[in-house]
């Protein structure tokens, strides 16, 4: 009996520990470089399903500074968004490694549409992975006026 529970207990700790450290491919930054890559241009990015932007945030002044994100970017200024679709619905996934609040605001266009339509969007969170999700197709969407809120911020979606 007492080998059960001593085989009980490894197989138990070894759950823990392979849940406590997130796998390589889990991490945000593994797919900067590697997955088909939006665009920045002039502070606004373009996006499309299946693509991701890799971005450095940095603020000097209150204004905030983007630009490509590379291997060598400390983490905690990396912000990482990734657009995916499936069948008629469409996420939108920020991962901000960044101690700010960022905001910003988004267009889209519809399959078969060459207007932008404006969307809500939440603030995302310091440390944390905000979603975004819309229950129609989305061929392109255009990010812009990214902003650091402060951290009394309210935080609104618009």
């Amino acid at each position: 009996m007492k080998s059960a529970t001593l085989g009980v207990a490894i197989f138990l700790s070894a759950i823990a520990f392979s849940t406590a450290i997130p796998a390589a491919e889990d991490e945000p930054t593994s797919k900067c470089g590697v997955a088909p890559s939006a665009t920045l241009d002039d502070g606004k990015v373009t996006i499309a399903p299946g693509q991701v932007i890799c971005l450095r945030v940095s603020s000097a002044s209150g204004k905030l500074a983007l630009t490509t994100a590379n291997g060598d970017t400390p983490r905690n200024e990396v912000f990482v968004i990734e657009m995916s679709s499936e069948g008629d619905s469409t996420m939108l996934v920020a991962h901000n490694g960044t101690t700010n609040i960022i905001k910003y605001r988004a267009k889209f266009q519809p399959p078969g549409h060459k207007k932008w339509y404006p969307t809500s969007i939440c603030p995302v969170q310091a440390g944390i992975m905000g979603f975004e999700q819309w229950p129609h197709g989305i061929t392109t969407m255009l990010l812009s006026d990214f902003r650091v809120l402060p951290q009394s911020a309210e935080m609104s979606c618009d």
